[in-house]
């Protein structure tokens, strides 16, 4: 069921990452999932963090990409426009930054700079870009490149992304942080992880997955013919032994995703304090801890509520209990049964996706708006069978 990752042989000492400011602020959370990214990315070339809102992705790339500059790596970012901010102030010597020290010395450049030859980009001159040199890509709101799209009279901006940044030049890793990697279509998955292979199918054959495309598609009809089946058939459990091995195998080489549950159980709340419930910004738990109180930083980064890197993921192969405990359960680490428990979470959300007890009232509303199947219930689609969230959206798709 997994192994524990090796952090003394995965992470060099030698680049003197564990002296840097950016990796004494992480939580034992995000330590593991820096730790478990950077394997990934030595091993596939890729891996998605899709840790859920709130847990502190941006500062566990931010980790990554400082272990890179250690190792004389040159590292782009690429974001949102709207988030461009979020991460040209970790390299600024602004006040704000609390990371000052560490002297981060990245790249930053939109997503739609993709789109351009020439023109400005913050300090960046497009024109004179070197795309093919970068070791690093790190793809902020990577759901944003999960449609390839084809347009026989232009190159999208993942096409560019693929031929003029990770297949040209050096040998680029892309980190690909996102909390909705798939949305209505296994394929949003399959489209990101080609980032990772180089848009090679069989990439991942000496691991057991002969065919990417081939998983994500099987998976995907299995999940439309799980959503015909009678209610009392219709349980997470029945998901799980639908979606087969292949599938968790996929997730668990190339992605890392955690809840707020899955942390607190295996990590316990000492060290962070609880979570927010609902709406609620506060936090209880300790007032102190040997980086500062986790509510105080939250507050003072709205960005990153819930800051500070990512773990190896754990699965729980014990019987489940309804109790919440305070201390870390002691199961071993694996991302293929984290997935496996999250698809529970799936399963369960989309049975029930008909009741109003399950859907926000936003989405109650926009529910009543959709076509109906001949069955008479609103359209069921994934909202991510990877970040585990259903919601009533319309039209489910087939890659």
């Amino acid at each position: 069921m997994g192994e524990d990752l090796d952090e003394e042989r995965i992470v060099k000492s030698a680049t003197g990452i564990r002296n840097t400011l950016v990796w004494k602020k992480l939580y034992k959370f995000q330590r593991d999932g820096v730790v478990g990214a950077i394997d990934k990315l030595e091993r596939f070339g890729g891996c998605i963090i899709a840790d859920s809102v709130g847990l502190g992705k941006t500062f566990e790339a931010l980790a990554v990409i400082k272990y890179h500059e250690l190792r004389n790596d040159r590292v782009l970012v690429l974001c949102p426009k709207r988030l461009r901010d979020n991460w040209t102030v970790y390299r600024a010597n602004d006040r704000r930054n609390s990371l000052a020290a560490d002297r981060f010395n990245y790249d930053v450049l939109n997503h739609t700079d993709l789109s351009r030859d020439n023109g400005q980009s913050g300090d960046i001159d497009l024109s004179h870009v070197n795309w093919g040199n970068y070791d690093l890509v790190v793809i902020d709101e990577s759901h944003n490149f999960r449609n390839k799209g084809n347009h026989h009279d232009r190159e999208t901006r993942y096409d560019r992304l693929m031929r003029r940044i990770i297949k040209e030049g050096v040998r680029t890793r892309v980190l690909m942080l996102s909390a909705t990697p798939v949305n209505n279509r296994l394929a949003d998955l399959r489209n990101q992880i080609a980032f990772a292979t180089e848009g090679v199918d069989h990439a991942l054959a000496e691991h057991g997955i002969p065919s990417i495309d081939g998983t994500t598609r099987l998976a995907q009809k299995q999940f439309n013919r799980w959503l015909q089946l009678e209610d009392a058939e219709r349980n997470p459990a029945r998901l799980i032994e639908m979606l087969g091995f292949d599938y968790f195998k996929l997730l668990d080489l190339l992605t890392i995703a955690r809840s707020r549950k899955h942390i607190e159980k295996y990590y316990g709340t000492a060290e962070t304090g609880r979570f927010p419930s609902g709406s609620s910004r506060s936090m209880s738990g300790p007032t102190s801890t040997s980086r500062g109180n986790f509510a105080r930083y939250a507050r003072s980064t709205p960005k990153f509520a819930a800051s500070r890197s990512a773990p190896t993921l754990r699965c729980d192969t014990s019987s489940r209990t309804s109790r919440r405990s305070t201390t870390p359960s002691t199961a071993p680490r694996c991302a293929a049964g984290n997935a496996a428990s999250f698809v529970r979470l799936t399963a369960r959300r989309a049975s029930s996706t008909s009741s109003a007890s399950t859907c926000s009232s936003a989405w109650r509303a926009r529910s009543r708006r959709l076509p109906r199947r001949s069955n008479g219930r609103s359209p069921t689609s994934i909202r991510s069978l990877h970040v585990w969230t259903i919601t009533t959206r319309a039209s489910r798709k087939s890659p």
